[in-house]
C-alpha cells in the first residue's frame, strides 16, 4: 500500500499505519476522516470514533452510513464510486475549516445531540 501511494506521488501525505492501539489519538490529530465504502454494509467504526473525538467526517451513502451522518449537519455524504463528488466534499471540508463556522467540532457536536446515547 505504501509503495502504491509513493508511485502516485503521495508518499509524503499518505501513511499506512497497520494495527494500532492509539486510534482515538490518531483520529483526534487528523484533519478529516473519509470512509469511501462502495458496497454492502458500509458502517465501520472509523466514522463513529472520529465523531467521538470531534474530527470531521465524509462517508458514502451506502447502507449504514446515512444513519450516522446527516449530510451537511453531522458530516458530508457522497454517492459511492464517485471520486469527483468525494474530492469536492473533501475540498469543501478543507476550505470550510478556515471559515467562521469550521466543520471541526460542529459536526461531532451535532452528532452527539442526535445520538440516542448523546
Amino acid at each position: 500500500m505504501t509503495d502504491r501511494a509513493r508511485q502516485r506521488g503521495l508518499g509524503g501525505v499518505v501513511s499506512v499505519l497497520g494495527h494500532r492501539h492509539d486510534i482515538p489519538e490518531i483520529l483526534a490529530g487528523s484533519d478529516l476522516v473519509v470512509d469511501a465504502s462502495y458496497a454492502g454494509l458500509g458502517l465501520t467504526g472509523s466514522l463513529r470514533e472520529a465523531l467521538a473525538v470531534e474530527t470531521p467526517v465524509i462517508g458514502t451513502s451506502v447502507e449504514g452510513i446515512p444513519e450516522l451522518i446527516t449530510d451537511g449537519e453531522t458530516g458530508l455524504l457522497v454517492p459511492p464510486r464517485n471520486p469527483d463528488a468525494l474530492a469536492q466534499a473533501m475540498l469543501r471540508m478543507i476550505e470550510n475549516r478556515r471559515g467562521p463556522r469550521p466543520w471541526r467540532g460542529r459536526d461531532a457536536s451535532a452528532s452527539r445531540r442526535s445520538s440516542p446515547r448523546g
